[in-house]
């Protein structure tokens, strides 16, 4: 393992603060079974690959007492009994700009979810799952992660098939 790596596993786990991470034989490091893309002191950001069947119940797994989903999740989802602030996209424009996996059903639309009245909220770390169980959705298609300069705000960073957990 890098020395550089070892040391940022390190300050996750100062401070009673312990994350479980799952290193393999060839380097990979998951949480969760989420392969691990980037580290910082205080932030993970995992690989959410596209999954047309993943039961939305899973995302719980990714909250526990040491890390959560962050604000700047927005949450992709299916088969949802409301629709959510209004938000929806079409699977077409998804799968087919992004190359993503089709699911079997065709011409419907996905859900989205994001902590949108805190999203400009700097004492808001993290996500509120509240109006997500409200909605009723089955499925977690995936998740897109939006870093955006609040002194430039043309400047946006997107990151598909990706969530962020904070601690």
């Amino acid at each position: 393992m890098k020395p550089e790596f070892v040391t940022r596993l390190d300050s996750l786990m100062n401070n009673d603060c312990i994350i479980p991470l799952h290193c393999s034989n060839t380097g990979e490091v998951r949480i969760k079974g989420h392969r691990v893309v980037n580290l910082t002191r205080d932030h993970i950001l995992l690989n959410l690959p596209a999954n047309c069947t993943r039961p939305v119940k899973q995302i719980r797994h990714l909250r526990t007492d040491n890390y959560a989903l962050t604000r700047r999740n927005g949450l992709l989802l299916d088969k949802c009994n409301h629709i959510l602030k209004n938000c929806v996209v079409l699977t077409s424009l998804i799968q087919g700009h992004f190359n993503l996996p089709r699911c079997k059903q065709t011409n419907r639309s996905l859900s989205c979810y994001s902590d949108y009245d805190n999203i400009n909220d700097d004492r808001v770390e993290f996500m509120n799952l509240i109006g997500l169980e409200k909605a009723g959705c089955r499925d977690l298609y995936s998740s897109i992660v939006v870093d955006s300069d609040p002194t430039q705000r043309s400047l946006v960073s997107m990151g598909f098939e990706s969530v962020e957990l904070g601690r």
